[in-house]
């Protein structure tokens, strides 16, 4: 498989993901009834901009394995899309927890005691698990199977 077609695969693959996450964002919770996207209208375009940075890399995942000859049809270059997303976010939340004690450090004023964090910092460096249960309190996997009896 050359580079050109594994990085192909593996956009559509980053592509799927970036769908999947962003279907399941804007799905309505149980008491709403409306559609809601994660951005606001200012936000769109630094929304787009990530995006087109997280699908890049995705692409950049693939071109070493192909280059190398480790990946040998399109569909491990897809795998490797999809699972790419999922890997820049475990590097991000790994990098927000090591540098995390610094930027206290750095804040904490010469006294001793404890500064403020940023307005920018909210986190606290995991990154949440998968959504077991929606708004209205019932399992998630469970709703499936309801819905497919009725």
């Amino acid at each position: 498989m050359d580079i050109k077609e594994a990085v192909l695969w593996a956009l559509l693959g980053g592509g799927t993901a970036e769908l999947t996450l962003i279907w399941g964002v804007m799905k309505p919770t149980a008491g709403r009834k409306i559609w809601s996207f994660p951005w606001s209208k200012g936000e769109f375009p630094a929304y787009v901009v990530g995006l087109t940075i997280r699908l890049f890399i995705t692409g950049a995942f693939a071109a070493p394995l192909a280059a190398t000859g480790k990946m040998t049809d399109g569909m491990m270059a897809f795998v490797v899309g999809v699972a790419a997303p999922l890997l820049m976010a475990r590097l991000a939340a790994t990098a927000r927890a090591l540098v995390e004690p610094a930027v206290q450090e750095a804040l904490s004023p010469a006294d001793g005691t404890q500064a403020d964090p940023p307005a920018s910092y909210a986190g606290n460096g995991e990154i949440p698990g998968p959504r077991a249960e929606d708004a209205s309190g019932t399992d998630v996997a469970q709703t499936g199977e309801e819905n497919a009896a009725q």
